[in-house]
Parts: C-alpha cells; structure tokens; sequence
C-alpha cells in the first residue's frame, strides 16, 4: 500500500505534467485512462497546499537603464506557452478575457 505522502507526489506529478501540457484535464485523463473525478480531487487537495497563488506585479524597466521609461511602448505576457503582447493604450477587459481563457479550467 503506498503512502499518502507517495500517492500526493504522484498526483503532483500528474498535475504538472498536464498543466505544461496544454490539454484539457478531461483529455489528459482520457489519453491516461484516469479518473476525472480522481483528478479534480487531488487538484484541489494539493492546491489547497501549495504556496500562495502569483500576484500581478508592477513592471519597471531597470534602474540602470539608459531608455527613458516614455520609450517601453510595450510589455510581453507569457502563460504557459501562450504570449501577449500588451502595448499603450491596450483595452482592459480585452485583456481579463484573454487571461481568463489562458487559465486552466477547474
């Protein structure tokens, strides 16, 4: 019988396989003959325990740089393997909806 703390390491494994593999949680299991309800489970549950979720942050060029900041005209957002390119002037609510339909689904 395996331990807790082996079956945990095994889901986590799952976990981030499928994440970093762009599939949806209901195909990765249906090509891995696993449990969706198995699945939504342990995401949950091992959730529960990792760090603190990332949080949106200010970006600043660096101190040292020599390109006044008037010249950063645009910003590059990578999520997974998807990138955005977010420039002056971009709309908002564009924006949410894209991240929105970035994320993985729960």
């Amino acid at each position: 019988m395996q331990s807790r703390e082996d079956v945990h390491a095994v889901w986590s494994g799952l976990l981030s396989e499928q994440n970093k593999s762009g599939q949806s949680a209901a195909a990765f299991c249906r090509d891995r003959n696993l449990s969706i309800k198995s699945f939504a489970y342990y995401r949950k549950r091992l959730s529960d325990k990792s760090p603190a979720p990332q949080q949106w942050a200010a970006l600043m060029p660096e101190k040292h740089s020599t390109v006044p900041l008037e010249a950063h005209r645009s910003l590059t957002v990578q999520i997974g393997i998807a990138r955005v390119e977010i420039t002056a002037g971009f709309d908002q609510d564009l924006l949410r909806a894209i991240v929105a339909a970035l994320e993985p689904p729960c």
